[in-house]
C-alpha cells in the first residue's frame, strides 16, 4: 500500500474525510458473505440512516436490507458495519508518467491527486465485486460459454456478460442498473480506505 495512504489509514486521520451518502462493501466471517452498507443523510444531523444489504438473499428483486439510526460518533464502533472491508485498489502511477528526464505535466498530476484515495480501479474492483453477488442471486446458468470463463479476465468476462444482459435480458439490466444506484454510491475517497483498520 502507498505510504501516504497508510499513514493516513494508521493515524486515523482517514477517517475524518467521511461524507455521505456512501456505500462501504463487505465480506462476513466465516463464509465470506457479501455485504454493502450505505450510509445516508438523516434529518438530525447527529446521525445517519446505515443501510444493511445482504447479498446473499433477495426479497422483491433487491437484497434484503434492514435500516438503521446510528448516531456519527459511534459510526466506526457500529455493529451495523460488522465485517471486512473489501481490499482498495489503488493505482500506481506508471513511470512514463513521471521520471526524473521529465515529471508529470499538471493534467496528469491533477487526474493522479483527484483519484489518489478513490481510484478508477477501485471503482471497478467495486462494481465487478457487486456484479457476481448480482449474477448469483439473479441466474442460475452460466450468462457466457464456458470456453470464456476459461480464456478471459475477470473484467473482461464482466463486460462480457453485460452486454449478454443488456440485450437478452431487459428486465435484469434494468435491475442491475437500480443495484449500481442504489448500492455503488462513492465519494471523493473510498469508504473502504474510511472503514479500514490498522
Amino acid at each position: 500500500m502507498n505510504l501516504g495512504i497508510e499513514y493516513l489509514i494508521r493515524t486515523g486521520t482517514i477517517r475524518n474525510f467521511l461524507q455521505t451518502p456512501c456505500s462501504l462493501c463487505l465480506e462476513t466471517a466465516p463464509h465470506r458473505s457479501k455485504v454493502v452498507v450505505t450510509l445516508d443523510r438523516h434529518p438530525d444531523h447527529h446521525f445517519c440512516i446505515a443501510t444493511r444489504w445482504n447479498l446473499e438473499k433477495l426479497e422483491d428483486a433487491m437484497p434484503v436490507c434492514k435500516e438503521y439510526d446510528v448516531r456519527k460518533s459511534e459510526v466506526f464502533t457500529s455493529d451495523v458495519l460488522k465485517g471486512t472491508p473489501i481490499r482498495y485498489k489503488e493505482r500506481p502511477i506508471e513511470a512514463y508518467c513521471n521520471h526524473y528526464a521529465h515529471p508529470m505535466d499538471n493534467s496528469t498530476y491533477d487526474y493522479f491527486i483527484s483519484n489518489f484515495l478513490n481510484s478508477e480501479y477501485h471503482k471497478s474492483s467495486r462494481m465487478s465485486w457487486l456484479w457476481r453477488a448480482f449474477v448469483k442471486l439473479n441466474f442460475s446458468l452460466p450468462l457466457l460459454e464456458l470456453r470464456y470463463y476459461e480464456r478471459r479476465y475477470n473484467s473482461r468476462i464482466m463486460e462480457c456478460e453485460q452486454i449478454v444482459v443488456m440485450r437478452n435480458h431487459e428486465s435484469e439490466w434494468d435491475l442491475w442498473c437500480d443495484w449500481e444506484r442504489k448500492l455503488l454510491k462513492s465519494g471523493p475517497v473510498a469508504a473502504e480506505l474510511i472503514f479500514l483498520t490498522n
